[in-house]
């Protein structure tokens, strides 16, 4: 029993590369436990040793020619995502053929670009190589594998738009909000394509290995984005399909309870507004008080405040540098609002206070 791998990682020039291969050769005398024992601790030491952000196995299928050596692959495939698992690395599973296009390109390359059945390939840290690459580390959990992109405007479709980035094409699927934003911007295949820089949320899980990238124009959009999707029933697709108003008039609606206002978002039917309201309506002030000019980067500020003087300077950094209000202006709504609630330790809970004030006093 032996299982070959292969790690691979961007090159100089963008390009994937091989960084280290080999086999890991079992002492075939020995009971099938102990030989178990050896790929575990030959795969253990390569992820010990390279950190790496994914591992890929290819996945088995039921009409194999030869079921001893199937199981034998299960076997195998069992011990290497025992070890991703122990180390914290995700682990997908893909067809041969998905495997070898990932990582040379095409679906009929040599064996030597691709891990067998039973094997694993996995891509070191740094930046990523490119869309095949990308696939290959399609992450069960939906953490940041992308996080930002920015190169030409090649192509425009009705929902998404493909965005060229050192050569790679990338599609990025854009909520309305984001398509709003950018309808000035020019699809060429030359130089004149307009330029964007996108903030990318990457969803990936192991029911829907085929990443989506979903683009927004700011961090605040994002960060909003991120918010709606920790509701009931909300998955990322229905939340970006819902963002068809600006952020901050989203969550004014959301604040004031006001379901008939987000039932009418793409979408969103009355379980789903319920649940907005019922999860986010006390947790979204902050985007309440974003102004229409606000920067569309998040200032670099630490989300925990450790005393009164940090709490103050944590939200005016977040008013002035996030959500476009002015230095003295943010100043003076702060102070009022720790006169009025003195009790307040949290930013959400500062947050809060402000944003109520403002609309109460848009009522009278």
């Amino acid at each position: 029993m032996a299982t070959g791998y292969g790690l691979i990682g961007p090159g100089p020039t963008a390009a994937v590369v091989v960084v280290v291969s080999g086999v890991i050769v079992t002492d075939g005398e020995r009971a099938l436990e102990a030989r178990l024992q050896q790929i575990y601790d030959g795969v253990d030491r390569l992820l010990a040793e390279h950190a790496p952000d994914g591992v890929v196995v290819e996945d088995l299928y039921s009409e194999y020619s030869f079921p001893r050596t199937a199981l034998l692959m299960a076997h195998a495939r069992g011990v290497i995502c025992l070890a991703a698992e122990q180390h914290k690395i995700p682990v997908l599973a893909l067809a041969p053929a998905e495997v070898k296009r990932a990582v040379a390109a095409h679906g009929t390359a040599s064996k030597a670009f691709a891990a067998p059945a039973g094997g694993a390939a996995a891509q070191s840290r740094g930046r990523r190589a490119g869309a095949r690459a990308h696939r290959v580390l399609a992450r069960r959990r939906s953490t940041g594998v992308i996080a930002t992109l920015s190169g030409k405007l090649r192509r425009r479709l009705d929902d998404r738009i493909i965005l060229e980035v050192m050569g790679v094409g990338y599609e990025v699927f854009l909520p309305p909000i984001a398509l709003s934003a950018l309808e000035g911007a020019h699809a060429e295949s030359g130089d004149k394509a307009s330029p964007l820089a996108l903030v990318i949320y990457y969803h990936a899980t192991r029911d829907q290995p085929r990443p989506v990238l979903i683009g927004f124009t700011s961090d605040l959009d994002k960060e909003f984005f991120e918010k709606l999707i920790t509701v009931k029933d909300i998955g990322p697709m229905v939340a970006a399909r819902a963002l068809a108003a600006p952020v901050a008039e989203l969550a004014a609606a959301i604040a004031r309870q006001d379901e008939k206002y987000l039932r009418a978002l793409p979408g969103i039917g009355p379980q789903k507004a319920k649940n907005i309201v019922a999860q986010l309506s006390s947790k979204v002030a902050k985007f309440a008080l974003a102004r229409e000019d606000a920067p569309a980067e998040a200032p670099a500020t630490s989300t925990v405040a450790a005393d009164a003087e940090g709490l103050r300077e944590l939200v005016w950094e977040v008013l002035t540098k996030q959500l476009g209000h002015r230095p003295s202006e943010a100043s003076q709504l702060i102070t009022d609002a720790l006169r009025r609630r003195p009790t307040v330790t949290t930013p959400e809970e500062l947050f809060d206070e402000i944003y109520r004030s403002q609309a109460a006093a848009k009522r009278t």
